[in-house]
C-alpha cells in the first residue's frame, strides 16, 4: 500500500488535506493506517489546526480529542456504551424508542 504520510505536489500530507475538506472517512482512514496527527504543513499547523483555519470545526474538535486521548481510547468508547446498553435491555431497563407518528422512522 501507500505511505500513508506521504506528502504531495503541494508539500501537504493526506490527513492534512481530508482535514482540510473535512471528509471524516478519509482522515479517519489514514489515522487507522498510522497517519501522523502532529505533521505540519507549510505554515506550522497540524491536521486538527489546518481543519479549525478551514471552518470545519466538527472535525478539528474531533481530532483534537483523538490527540488528547488517543485513537485506542476513541475506538473502544462506542463498544464500551453498546455493552452497557445490552446490559441494561436484558435487564428490561433499555427499551427501543418508539417513532412519532407521522416522521418518517430512519434506519
Amino acid at each position: 500500500g501507500a505511505y500513508v504520510d506521504r506528502i504531495s505536489r503541494n508539500n501537504i500530507a493526506p490527513l492534512s488535506i481530508a482535514s482540510l475538506m473535512g471528509h471524516v472517512g478519509p482522515a479517519r482512514l489514514c489515522i487507522e493506517r498510522g497517519a501522523n496527527l502532529y505533521r505540519q504543513d507549510d505554515f506550522g499547523r497540524c491536521p486538527d489546526e489546518i481543519a479549525h483555519d478551514n471552518r470545519r470545526l466538527a472535525m478539528a474538535a474531533w481530532l483534537g480529542r483523538i490527540k488528547t486521548e488517543g485513537w485506542t481510547t476513541y475506538l473502544s468508547e462506542p463498544r464500551y456504551e453498546l455493552v452497557v446498553l445490552r446490559s441494561l435491555a436484558a435487564r428490561g431497563l433499555a427499551r427501543r424508542k418508539r417513532a412519532d407518528p407521522g416522521k418518517e422512522q430512519l434506519l
